[in-house]
C-alpha cells in the first residue's frame, strides 16, 4: 500500500481529469476530506414550515359559454388568443392574518422533491392551441393566484455558514450523532420518558452547531398577483408575477439588530416559457424600491454569501433534462441610504442606532442597476454575471454621537457630492473549488464632478471604513467583548485563524479601473467649518488597480491641478475665489505589493514610485497662510485624539517598503507689496528604503539641486526702456545653494528586527521566489544558517498566474559612506561579487 504522501506525489504525473473522481457518488469516499465535513450535515433544517394564526381561501371558476361571432379578435385589450375574447375567470384567492413562515435553503431543497413527485415536468415541446370557432364551449386559459397580507409576516431564512466551517473542525461527527440519538428518541418516547429525552439532549448539546438565519419582516396589505397560462400561445406560455410590498424590515443572526429598512417595493416578472421545452427561458425581473436605509456590516457579507452557496448546494441536474435559463434584472432605488460603519476597530453595539455609532452616509436620490445571470450551459467550468449600475446626485453625509465633538461642533454635515455615477463590469467564477483556479472581477468606474470637502476627521472615517470591510477588523464587537480581549484584541482572531485549516478557495484576481472627471477637493482651513478653504481643481484623474492574491498592482495618472484659495467675504456669504496660485503639470504614482502565504496574505515588499511635473505659480501671502493652516488643521484632524479610542497595538509586519519620488522643476513666485520673492529648484529626486542589511535598518538619500532664492522689487519687474526693451528687475538679495543629503537609521534591537525581516521576506517568498534577492546570503536565515527542512518540504501550491519580477538592484553590494573636501557626503556602492 502506498502512503498518503507517496499518493499526493503522484498526482502530478497523471492525465488532466484522471484525479477526479468520475463514477457514481455513493463510492466516493470524502472521510479524508476535513475541510467538507459539514457539507452533509443539514444543521440550518427546519420542519416546522408556517405557523399561520389566520387563513382564508377562495376558489374560483366561470361556467363557460359559447364562442358567439360578436367576438372578433382586436376589439378588446383582454383579447384572447384561443377565445377571441376575455378568457373565462379561473383562479385562487388566498389571505393570510398573522404568520411566521420558516423557509430557506433546506425548505427549497424539499419543495423541488415533492413538486418533482406530484408535478413532474412532462419535458416535450408545446403545441399552440388553435383559436376556438363559432359555437364551441370558451375555456379557462389563464389562471389568477392572488395573494394578501391582512397583517405584518415574519419570514424566517435559516442558512448553513460555510464561512465558519473553520470554527467547527472535527464536530461534525459529534453532530450527527446528536441528531440520530435525537430522532431515535422522538420515536420511542412516551409519556413518562420525556426526562430522560431532555437529559441526553443536554449532554451532547455542546456539538450542537446553530445556524444562521434572517428575518424579513412584511408589511401588512401586501398583494402578490401571479397570471400563469393553462394553454401555449404562438410564442410559448405566458406567465406574469406582481408583487407589492408595502414595507420590509430584515434582520439577521449577525448582531440581532436591524439590517434593512424600506418603504415600498414593487416586483413586475416577466417568467414566460418557449414552445420548445429545452429552449433558452428569458425570465425578465423589474424592481422598484423607495427609501431603503441599509445598515451593512462585513458580516452581513459573509452571512449574504453562505445564503447564497446553500440556496446554490444540492444534487445537480441531469444532462438529459437540463433546461437553460438567462435571468435579467431590471433594478431602481429611489431615496437610497447606506449607512457604513465607521467606528474604532469595529465596535458596535446597536448597528441601527444613530446616536451611538459613526456613520458615513451614502445618499442617493436615484441608482439603476442591470444585472444578468446566465444559466445556459449545462454544468459549466466558468460563468459570468455582467452588471451595469448608474447613480445620479449621490451625496456623503458623516454622521456622529452625541459624546464626539464633531455632533456638535461641526456645522456642515454634508461633506460630498457626486453628479453622477457610472459602473459597468463583470464577475468570472469557476463553479469549482480547486487550486490552479482563480475567479476575476472586473469593474469601470467613472464619477463626474465630485465636490469634496477633505477634513482630516473624513480622512480618518474613510480608514476605519476601509479597515472594518476590507482590513484588519472584519467581524464587529461590542464594546464589552473588546474590554474582555485584553490588549491583544487586534491580534487574538489572527492568532486563532492560524490553528485552523481552511476550506480550499480560488484565487481571486480584482481589476478597478477608476476615472473622475472634474474633481474639486478642498482642504477647509478651519477645524469645524469649510468657510476658507484650500480648493484643488483638475479635469480628471484616473486609477488603474489590480489586486490579485500574490500582488497588487497600481497606477494614478492626474491632469494638471491648480491650487487656489477661497473664503467667505466680510458682509456677504458668497464665496470670493482666488485666481490659480500654483499649477502642477501632471502626476503619477505606480506602485507593486508582494503578497505572501494563505489565508492572510501579509505584504512582505512594496515598490512605490512617485513622479511629479513642474510646479510654477505666483502665490500670495494669504494663499500661503491659508495653505499654512489647511496643512495643521488636516494633521490634528487626522489623529483626533479628542474622539478617537486609544486601540492596542496590532502586529508590526516587517515589510521591505522602496521609495522613489522625482519631480521637475520648481518656480514658485511670493509677491506682497513692493516686493517679490522667487523660489527656484531643479528636478528634486528622493530614494528612500527600509529594507535591512548588514549595517542599518533604512536609508534615505535626497537631492535638490540649484536651489535658488531671490528677492526683487515688484515695481523694477514691469519697467520698460524707452524703446520698449524690457529692463532687468531691480535684485535686492540673491541666494543659491544645492542639498545632497543621505541619511541612515540603525534601530534598537538591529539584530533581532533585521532577522525578522528576513524570516518573514523567506517565508512568504517561498510560493513566488521574486525577492530572492533581497535575502542576505542567497536564501540563508539573518544568522547565515539555512532554513531548516521542514520548512522547505511544505511548500504550498504553486501560483495559478503568470507573475511579474520585481526590478533587481542596480549593483550588488552596501552603501559606503565619506566625506569629501569642501563637507559634502558622497556615497557609492561596493561590489560584493569576487
Amino acid at each position: 500500500l502506498l502512503s498518503e504522501d507517496e499518493i499526493l506525489d503522484g498526482e502530478s504525473a497523471k492525465l488532466p481529469g484522471e484525479a477526479q473522481w468520475q463514477g457514481l457518488a455513493r463510492y466516493l469516499d470524502e472521510t479524508g476530506n476535513e475541510h467538507n465535513e459539514w457539507d452533509g450535515v443539514e444543521y440550518a433544517r427546519f420542519s416546522n414550515i408556517a405557523d399561520v394564526k389566520k387563513a382564508s381561501m377562495n376558489f374560483y371558476w366561470d361556467v363557460p359559454g359559447k364562442v358567439s361571432k360578436s367576438q372578433l379578435p382586436g376589439q378588446s385589450n383582454l383579447y384572447d388568443e384561443v377565445n377571441g375574447s376575455s378568457a373565462p375567470e379561473y383562479g385562487l384567492n388566498l389571505s393570510v392574518d398573522g404568520a411566521i413562515i420558516n423557509y430557506g435553503p433546506w425548505a427549497d431543497r424539499q419543495r423541488m422533491s415533492l413538486q418533482n413527485i406530484f408535478f413532474p415536468a412532462s419535458y416535450h415541446d408545446a403545441v399552440p392551441a388553435q383559436r376556438l370557432t363559432v359555437d364551441q364551449n370558451r375555456v379557462a386559459t389563464v389562471f389568477k393566484l392572488f395573494f394578501c397580507l391582512e397583517s405584518d409576516i415574519t419570514l424566517r431564512i435559516p442558512t448553513r455558514e460555510a464561512s465558519k466551517d473553520w470554527k467547527w473542525q472535527g464536530r461534525a461527527e459529534g453532530h450527527r450523532a446528536h441528531n440520530a440519538t435525537d430522532t431515535g428518541v422522538r420515536k420511542r418516547r412516551g409519556k413518562g420518558s420525556k426526562k430522560w429525552f431532555k437529559k441526553e439532549s443536554q449532554a451532547t448539546g455542546a456539538d450542537i452547531r446553530p445556524f444562521g438565519w434572517m428575518d424579513v419582516k412584511v408589511a401588512a396589505d401586501t398583494t402578490i398577483n401571479y397570471a400563469m397560462d393553462m394553454y401555449a400561445r404562438q410564442d410559448g406560455y405566458h406567465n406574469t408575477l406582481s408583487l407589492d410590498v408595502k414595507g420590509t424590515e430584515i434582520s439577521s443572526s449577525v448582531n440581532h439588530a436591524m439590517l434593512w429598512k424600506s418603504g415600498n417595493l414593487l416586483l413586475e416578472g416577466d417568467l414566460s416559457n418557449p414552445l420548445r421545452w429545452n429552449a433558452l427561458r428569458k425570465w425578465i425581473f423589474k424592481i422598484h424600491c423607495d427609501g431603503l436605509d441599509l445598515y451593512m456590516l462585513r458580516d452581513h457579507m459573509f452571512l449574504l454569501t453562505d445564503l447564497i452557496a446553500d440556496w446554490g448546494m444540492g444534487p445537480p441536474p441531469d444532462f438529459y433534462t437540463f433546461v437553460p435559463f438567462l435571468y435579467s434584472m431590471d433594478i431602481n432605488f429611489k431615496n437610497f441610504k447606506l449607512f457604513l460603519n465607521a467606528n474604532d476597530a469595529n465596535i458596535v453595539n446597536d448597528p441601527s442606532d444613530l446616536e451611538d455609532n459613526n456613520f458615513l452616509i451614502l445618499n442617493g436620490e436615484e441608482l439603476h442597476a442591470m444585472l444578468e445571470i446566465p444559466i445556459d450551459h449545462y454544468r459549466p467550468a466558468q460563468s459570468s454575471i455582467k452588471f451595469d449600475v448608474l447613480a445620479k446626485d449621490m451625496s456623503l453625509d458623516i454622521s456622529n454621537p452625541p459624546r464626539i465633538t464633531l455632533h456638535s461642533l461641526l456645522r456642515q454635515k454634508r461633506l460630498a457630492t457626486l453628479k453622477k455615477l457610472t459602473l459597468g463590469g463583470s464577475h468570472t467564477f469557476f463553479v469549482e473549488q480547486a487550486p490552479g483556479l482563480i475567479d476575476m472581477l472586473q469593474m469601470d468606474i467613472c464619477g463626474t464632478d465630485l465636490e469634496l470637502q477633505a477634513f482630516g476627521y473624513l480622512v480618518r472615517m474613510f480608514i476605519n471604513v476601509k479597515e472594518n470591510y476590507f482590513g484588519e477588523f472584519l467581524h464587529f464587537k461590542t464594546l464589552e467583548e473588546y474590554q474582555n480581549a485584553g490588549p491583544d484584541a487586534a491580534n487574538a482572531e489572527t492568532n486563532m485563524v492560524g490553528r485552523f485549516a481552511f476550506r480550499p478557495a480560488n484565487d481571486l484576481d480584482v481589476v478597478l479601473c477608476i476615472t473622475a472627471e472634474h474633481p474639486i477637493i478642498m482642504l477647509p482651513a478651519n477645524l469645524y467649518s469649510a468657510e476658507t478653504y484650500i480648493k484643488l481643481e483638475l479635469p480628471v484623474a484616473s486609477m488603474d488597480l489590480r489586486v490579485a492574491n500574490y500582488y497588487l498592482d497600481l497606477a494614478v495618472d492626474v491632469s494638471p491641478v491648480s491650487v487656489s484659495w477661497s473664503g467667505i467675504r466680510n458682509d456677504e456669504d458668497e464665496f470670493d475665489d482666488s485666481s490659480p496660485q500654483i499649477v502642477l503639470d501632471s502626476a503619477s504614482i505606480t506602485g507593486h505589493r508582494l503578497f505572501g502565504l494563505p489565508p492572510t496574505e501579509p505584504a512582505y515588499v512594496s515598490n512605490w514610485d512617485v513622479s511629479l511635473g513642474n510646479v510654477s505659480g505666483e502665490c500670495s501671502l494669504d494663499f500661503v497662510h491659508h495653505l499654512a493652516k489647511a496643512g495643521q488643521v488636516v494633521a490634528f484632524a487626522l489623529d483626533d485624539h479628542e474622539n478617537a479610542l486609544p486601540l492596542a497595538q496590532t502586529a508590526n509586519i516587517p515589510e521591505a517598503v522602496f521609495l522613489r519620488l522625482k519631480t521637475g522643476s520648481i518656480c514658485l513666485w511670493l509677491n506682497e507689496g513692493k516686493s517679490a520673492i522667487r523660489l527656484y529648484s531643479e528636478p528634486v529626486t528622493l530614494n528612500q528604503n527600509d529594507r535591512a542589511d548588514g549595517l542599518f535598518s533604512s536609508r534615505l538619500h535626497l537631492q535638490i539641486p540649484n536651489i535658488t532664492a531671490t528677492c526683487v522689487d515688484s515695481n523694477s519687474m514691469a519697467h520698460r526702456g524707452s524703446r520698449g526693451d524690457v529692463q532687468p528687475a531691480k535684485c535686492i538679495a540673491f541666494v543659491q545653494t544645492s542639498l545632497d543629503m543621505s541619511m541612515v537609521q540603525r534601530k534598537a534591537h538591529f539584530e533581532s528586527e533585521r532577522e525578522k525581516q528576513q524570516t518573514h521576506i523567506r517565508q512568504q517568498d517561498v510560493r513566488t521566489g521574486r525577492a530572492k534577492f533581497l535575502l542576505a546570503g542567497n536564501g540563508t536565515m539573518a544568522g547565515g544558517e539555512r532554513p531548516r527542512d521542514e520548512e522547505q518540504e511544505a511548500l504550498p501550491d504553486p501560483p495559478s498566474m503568470a507573475l511579474p519580477k520585481l526590478p533587481d538592484p542596480l549593483a550588488k553590494g552596501s552603501l559606503k559612506m565619506s566625506f569629501a573636501a569642501d563637507g559634502s557626503i558622497k556615497s557609492s556602492i561596493s561590489s560584493s561579487s569576487s
